[in-house]
Order: structure tokens, then sequence, then C-alpha cells
């Protein structure tokens, strides 16, 4: 905080979503406010100003400045298959789900024909995607893919009950049933 109100730039290492959150906790800060910051063992005291303010926002101005509001890289995404649209011909899409975030589809076109048969034998499956990746400034995933590739892989489970059994200790005194009620509803 000292160094950002000096200079007006963050520390090396700090993410623009945090100066974000600063920026909002600063602003909430009636003037002339000591907010106490540290870690437990020492406590330094800190004057909210409204020099403060200016520096944060100078910095998230920065900050903000430095990454474009949308950028596109080369890269590969896995996820499932989940709405196909191979049949227009002038939009040829399909909506890939990310699986750690399921409710953020990512919209993949392609304009190689060839690609539809692999579609077809990932539907509703997982694949692996490969091609240029579109992302907006404040997003974690991209929400668009131009793909140059499709790897299709297994649909078929590689591991049966059969494999598991046996794996998995339970605790004394209880069986599968209660374990995983237990495990389930975060007991």
């Amino acid at each position: 905080m000292r160094q950002l109100e000096q200079t007006g730039r963050p520390p090396e290492g700090f993410k623009i979503n945090s100066l974000g959150a600063l920026q909002e906790f600063v602003k909430g800060v009636s003037p002339d406010a000591a907010v106490t910051l540290g870690n437990g063992s020492k406590k330094k005291s800190i004057l909210i100003t409204a020099q403060t303010q200016r520096r944060v926002e100078e910095a998230v101005a920065a900050a903000s400045s430095g990454v474009p509001l949308e950028y596109s890289v080369r890269g590969k995404l896995r996820g499932r298959l989940a709405v196909l649209n191979s049949w227009d011909q002038d939009d040829r899409s399909f909506r890939l789900q990310i699986l750690l975030a399921p409710g953020k589809p990512v919209i993949c076109g392609y304009k190689d024909n060839r690609l539809v048969t692999e579609l077809g034998y990932g539907f509703e499956g997982i694949v692996e995607v490969e091609g240029l990746l579109h992302y907006r400034r404040e997003g974690i995933w991209p929400y668009k893919a131009e793909i140059d590739r499709i790897y299709v892989l297994t649909r078929e489970q590689t591991v049966s009950l059969k494999d598991l059994v046996g794996l998995l200790r339970l605790p004394e005194g209880q069986d599968s049933v209660s374990y995983i009620r237990r495990v389930r509803d975060a007991e």
C-alpha cells in the first residue's frame, strides 16, 4: 500500500482484480480515516487520504490500459462437446463446456468440413480442441475459439467398479452408504 501511494504503481505481482478490490475498499473509507493493516503480529497504521485514493485510481488506470479489452492466443482447451451446430454452412460452430466452469460455455467455430466427423464421434463426450482462443480482460476462460483441430478423448469408462473394490478403506464402524452420505453432505 505504501509503495502504491508513493509511486502510483502497484507492487510487482499485484493482479488487476486485486487492484479493483483495493480501489473499492479505498473509496469506501471515509476521508482521513485511520486504517490498521497488518498480519496480526505487527500493525502499521496507514492514513487513507485523497492522495491515497488518487494514487490507487492511477494504478488501476495504468494497469487496465496495459491489457487490451480482448486478446487472443493459440492454445488447447478441454471440455464436453455440448451443443453442435454443424449443419449451417455459414455458421459452423459448437459449444464446449469447460469442466471447471460448466456454466460458461465456449463458442467454438470451425471452417474445415473434415472436422464434422470428429465432432460426431465426440458429441456429448470429452474433447480437446486446438486453435485460436479469444479472451476478455476480466475473464479467466476463453469465450470464443477458432478451431483447427479436434481430439476426441475416450468416451468409454476406463475404470470399472470392480477395479475400485479394496482401494478405499472405510473408517472403523462405518458402512459404505453412510460414508458416502457423510462425504456428500460434507460432515
